[in-house]
C-alpha cells in the first residue's frame, strides 16, 4: 500500500520524466529506477486510497500504466512488467489464443521454447485491466491451464559478492584472491572461524570497516611518557599515524556484502579475512618513531604477541641484521614458531625491507624476515615484476602485490577516522593540500577514513598474513612449518625455477592456498563426509553441476584428473581403511 510501480510513455525524455514525477505529490522517492519493461518502483507518502489513486495515475498524461507493487508471503518483494504467461490446453489452437488476444486486448509475444501452447502475452493500456487483473481473467478461462504475472526473478549468482565502495580500487589484493565478485577464495566454505592476528606495529584503533568488537584489547610497549609508564593497555595510534591501520585494513578490513551499502564511503575498504580479529601490539611511540624502544622491551612484545594470539603481522625491521643486541628477538621468534598456539607454532610474517635501491650490502632480505622461522615477504607489481626496492635473497619465501614506496603507492587501505591519521596530516612537508587527493587513482576522491597511498614491503606482508588467518581459519590443526608450506607451494611461479632469490616461490595467491587444503570437500560445506560422495557421483556419473568455486575440488587424490579414483580415494578414506587425503594439494 505505499509502493506503486509505474511505466511512463516513451515520449518522455528522462528530463520531462523527473518533471512528471515532481508535480505527483503523493510519489515520495524512486526506489527502483527501470527494471522490466521500463517500469520504475517509487514509494509514496501514504497508503490511503491506494487503489483510487492507481487508478487516477493511469488516467495522467505521460503515464502508460499504474500497478501495484506486491510482496509474496515470504514477504518477498514482486516486481513484474507488463507480461504475463498464459498455459493453454493442448487442444487449444495457435486460432483461438490469436481470438483470445484480440478479445481482450492483450498482445501474444511468444511461444516459451519446448514448453508447447505455453505464450508470453503482453498487456496494453486499450485492455483497461492492470495486469494481475487480465492474468487472473486469463487463469479463470476454460481454455487455460493455469496464467500468472511474468514475474521478475531476483536470481543471484552462487558467489561472494562484494560491494564495498573502494573495492574496484583495491588491485593488489583483489590479484589474489581469485575471480572478483565470481569465484573468490571467500567462496569457499569455512573460513567464517575467527582468527587472532597481532598487528605488531605502531598501533591500531576502531574503524568503521574494523570495528571495536574485531580489535582485541592490545598493549602499548613504547608509551610515553616510558619514565611513569613503561607499559600501558591504551593501543591506539599517535595522531598523525596510520601504518598499522593500513595494515590491519589488509588483513581484516570487514566485507560489505549487501548491495545498499555500495553507496557509503564508511563500508569502504575489504581485507583478505574479514571475520579476523586483531590485537594491536605497540611498538612505536605516538610519533611514529622507535622512542623508547628498547630490545628488552622489543622482546616482551614479540613475546605478548605470540602468546596472546595466532599469528603475527609484521611490517617492519632493519635493513639488514644488526651486529648486536638482537638475541632475545632471534630467541622469541625461534619460541614463537615451535611454542605457539599450543605447540602448533605461532606462523610469523615479516616484510623483507625496502632498501634494494642502496649499495648492494642492504640488499639481501632484512631483519628479523631473514630469519628460517619467519615467512619473508617481498613486494612485486600488478605485472608481477618484483619491485626494484623490494629486498630480496634467498631467504626470500614469496611476494604479494603492492605499490611504491614512502606515501607514494597506490594501495587501498584503511586510515585512521576523520582528520586522525596520514590522511590528512597537517605537518606533513609532503601533503599539498592538506588532505590528500586520490585524483589520480578516483576522481573525485578526497576522503580522509581511508589510505589510498600505502606501499612497499610494508603493504605486501599483511596480504599474507591475510591468506594464513583464512588457512587457520579452515583448518586450525595446521602447524607453522605445513602453513609455510602451503604459502609457498600455492604461490604463482614467477621464475622458471622456484624458488627464486628475486621473487622466492613467487607470488602468494589466496584462492590457491585454500584450494590446496580443501581438495575432497566436493559439496563445499567445510567437511569432508558421505555429501561429498554423493555430490561427486553426481558430477562424474549424472551430469551433476562442477564444484564450485573450482572444479578441482573434486581432484581427491590430487593426480590432476576428476575420475573414478577420486572417488574410490574418498570412500577409502571415510570408511574403509581411512587413509588420510593427501593435503594438502599442489596440483593446480
Amino acid at each position: 500500500s505505499n509502493r506503486v510501480q509505474i511505466k511512463f510513455s516513451n515520449t518522455l525524455n528522462p528530463m520531462n520524466r523527473e518533471e512528471l514525477i515532481s508535480s505527483i505529490k503523493r510519489i515520495d522517492t524512486v526506489l527502483l529506477e527501470p527494471t522490466v519493461d521500463r517500469f520504475i518502483v517509487c514509494s509514496l507518502s501514504t497508503g490511503d486510497g491506494y487503489w483510487a489513486f492507481l487508478d487516477s495515475l493511469a488516467g495522467v498524461d505521460g503515464i502508460d500504466m499504474a500497478e501495484p507493487y506486491m510482496r509474496f508471503v515470504d514477504s518477498t518483494l514482486c516486481t513484474y512488467g507488463a507480461t504475463f504467461v498464459a498455459a493453454f490446453e493442448p487442444t487449444v489452437t495457435r486460432a483461438q489464443i490469436d481470438s483470445l488476444a484480440s478479445l481482450y486486448r492483450a498482445t501474444l509475444v511468444r511461444e516459451l521454447d519446448g514448453l508447447p501452447n505455453v505464450y508470453t502475452l503482453r498487456n496494453t493500456k486499450a485492455s483497461g485491466r492492470r495486469l494481475l487483473e487480465q492474468a487472473n481473467l486469463y487463469h479463470e478461462l476454460p481454455e487455460t491451464r493455469y496464467a500468472h504475472p511474468d514475474i521478475l526473478c531476483r536470481i543471484e549468482k552462487h558467489a561472494y559478492t562484494l560491494y564495498d565502495y573502494y573495492s574496484v580500487l583495491q588491485y593488489h589484493s583483489r590479484k589474489v584472491i581469485g575471480q572478483f565478485d565470481t569465484a573468490s577464495v571467500w567462496d569457499f566454505a569455512g573460513l567464517d572461524r575467527p582468527v587472532d592476528v597481532a598487528v605488531v606495529d605502531d598501533g591500531i584503533d576502531a574503524h568503521f570497516d574494523l570495528p571495536a568488537g574485531r580489535i582485541l584489547a592490545g598493549m602499548d610497549f613504547n608509551p610515553d611518557p616510558v619514565d611513569t609508564n613503561p607499559i600501558d593497555s591504551d593501543p591506539r595510534p599517535g595522531p598523525e599515524q596510520g601504518h598499522g591501520m593500513g595494515c590491519a585494513g589488509i588483513i581484516a578490513a570487514g566485507h560489505s556484502a549487501d548491495s545498499s551499502a555500495q553507496y557509503d564511503r564508511h563500508t569502504a575498504i575489504f581485507g583478505i579475512n574479514p571475520h579476523a580479529l586483531i590485537l594491536p601490539v605497540k611498538i612505536f611511540d605516538d610519533d611514529g618513531g622507535s622512542g623508547a624502544m628498547t630490545e628488552s622491551k622489543l622482546s616482551n612484545a614479540l613475546h605478548y604477541a605470540w602468546n596472546s594470539s595466532e599469528m603475527l603481522s609484521c611490517s617492519w625491521g632493519w635493513s639488514r641484521k644488526p651486529s648486536c643486541c638482537v638475541e632475545d628477538i632471534d630467541t622469541q621468534l625461534m619460541r614463537a614458531y615451535q611454542f605457539g598456539r599450543g605447540g602448533k607454532g605461532c606462523p610469523v610474517v615479516f616484510s623483507s625491507g625496502n632498501a634494494a635501491r642502496y649499495p648492494s650490502y642492504i640488499r639481501p632480505v632484512g631483519y628479523p624476515a631473514q630469519l628460517p622461522y619467519v615467512l619473508a615477504v617481498g613486494a612485486s607489481t600488478l605485472q608481477d615484476q618484483k619491485w626494484d626496492y623490494s629486498q630480496y635473497g634467498p631467504a626470500l619465501d614469496v611476494v604479494a602485490p603492492s605499490g611504491e614506496t614512502g606515501y607514494y603507492g597506490d594501495v587501498w587501505t584503511l586510515d585512521q577516522k576523520y582528520d586522525l591519521g596520514v590522511n590528512p596530516n597537517y605537518t606533513g612537508y609532503w601533503k599539498n593540500p592538506i588532505v590528500w587527493s586520490c585524483e589520480r587513482y578516483a576522481p573525485g576522491v578526497n576522503d580522509p577514513n581511508v589510505d589510498c597511498r600505502f606501499g612497499g614491503t610494508s603493504a605486501a606482508a599483511p596480504v599474507v598474513s591475510g591468506v594464513v588467518a583464512l588457512l587457520l581459519a579452515r583448518n586450525d590443526t595446521l602447524n607453522v612449518e605445513t602453513i609455510y608450506e602451503i604459502i609457498r607451494h600455492s604461490a604463482v611461479a614467477l621464475a622458471p625455477q622456484v624458488p627464486d632469490s628475486l621473487t622466492g616461490w613467487g607470488r602468494v595467491d589466496a584462492f590457491r592456498a585454500i584450494l590446496s587444503i580443501a581438495r575432497g570437500d566436493v559439496s563445499n560445506d567445510g567437511n569432508i563426509d558421505i555429501s561429498d560422495i554423493s555430490a561427486l557421483v553426481d558430477f562424474l556419473y549424472n551430469s551433476g553441476p562442477p564444484p564450485f568455486p573450482s572444479v578441482l575440488l573434486a581432484d581427491v587424490d590430487c593426480d590432476g584428473y576428476e575420475d573414478i579414483a577420486d572417488l574410490l580415494a574418498l570412500v577409502d578414506n571415510l570408511y574403509i581403511n581411512f587413509d588420510p587425503l593427501p593435503l594438502p594439494c599442489f596440483a593446480y
